[in-house]
């Protein structure tokens, strides 16, 4: 069979090469109506890619595989051919962070073992708790809704949840909760981060462009933190350690950058300083703590107690809310 007519070849992205220092990803090849499969290589960076692939011709078979920057050739055994790659791609973007979270990306604030709330706080989202029933929401002098599934608060813009309310509620709070903890091993795995141990931690008046990040430490800033990037740039900050902030320190979105679109990852606990503002949804091994006059705009989800003091928090609609 002459394969030099042109034939369309179909592409599909499988998974990473287990290579740790590799940033490669896995591609198969399959030949409409030739029956040929094959595995190559190409750069991380093209996971997001429109693909036009041309068969060429035969070839003599040498075991190499041709390699640049915008094509890349396959020799096949089977069919001893070549084929041709011409990319056009943008660099690899997550299609918006918060789906990652499953339903646990309908709260504005979760934890397993409680939320306390101190002084006239202002939530706009929901707030839960599970596996711990709805008394340890406390400080929040909420009112059981006549269904029973929910109640509310003067300091919430939302609803409150315990995980033994009303059916369906304690369903509802137990995914929640799996899906909280699933997003966090998500992210602390996630391969191949751009930038390890910046600064050795110290992010003050650092600007963040969007990729991953990786500490074996703790992070900390006291003035700023700047994430600038589009409304399709992502962020995941994978933190061995604690996340502080000083008292007055602000985080600043530039250029487009979303809160619903940086991870805040920690195997410790999370600090928010006093008059302290923050963009993002933070995901906590431990325990978030945000002290007085605190603000953020984003999630807390943590798998121990969230405990506020007279803070306000704006949670993005997600694509299960509100």
């Amino acid at each position: 069979m002459h394969m030099s007519d042109k034939s369309p070849y179909t592409i599909t992205i499988t998974d990473e090469v287990p290579a740790a220092e590799s940033k490669f990803m896995d591609i198969l090849v399959t030949g409409v109506g030739y029956n040929i499969t094959k595995v190559l290589t190409v750069e991380r960076d093209f996971s997001d890619v429109n693909v036009t692939v041309t068969c060429v011709d035969r070839i003599p078979i040498d075991g190499n595989t041709c390699r640049t920057a915008a094509r890349r050739s396959l020799r096949h055994s089977a069919e001893e051919i070549v084929v041709e790659f011409e990319f056009s791609s943008t660099p690899s973007r997550d299609p918006g962070l918060s789906k990652t979270l499953g339903t646990a990306g309908d709260f504005a604030i979760l934890g397993k073992s409680g939320v306390t709330n101190k002084g006239t706080t202002s939530i706009s989202g929901d707030v839960g708790c599970s596996p711990i029933t709805y008394a340890a929401l406390t400080g929040f002098f909420e009112t059981l809704d006549a269904s029973t599934q929910f109640s509310t608060s003067i300091y919430v813009n939302g609803q409150l949840f315990g995980a033994d309310y009303g059916v369906p509620t304690p369903a509802k709070m137990t995914t929640a909760v799996y899906d909280m903890e699933a997003a966090y091993t998500d992210f602390a795995g996630r391969p191949y981060p751009d930038h390890v141990e910046l600064q050795a931690g110290n992010l003050d008046g650092l600007t963040l462009s969007p990729g991953i990040y990786k500490w074996s430490t703790g992070i900390e800033f006291s003035s700023t933190l700047t994430f600038e990037g589009s409304a399709s740039d992502t962020w995941i900050l994978q933190v061995s350690g604690v996340i502080a902030t000083g008292s007055g320190a602000r985080v600043i979105l530039a250029g487009g950058a979303q809160a619903s679109n940086i991870i805040w990852q920690s195997t410790g606990n999370v600090a928010i300083g006093t008059n302290s503002h923050v963009e993002g949804i933070f995901l906590c091994a431990t325990y978030i703590a945000l002290k007085t006059g605190a603000s953020g705009n984003g999630a807390f989800l943590a798998q121990t107690a969230v405990t506020l003091d007279t803070v306000n928090i704006v949670k993005e609609p997600s694509e299960h809310g509100r």
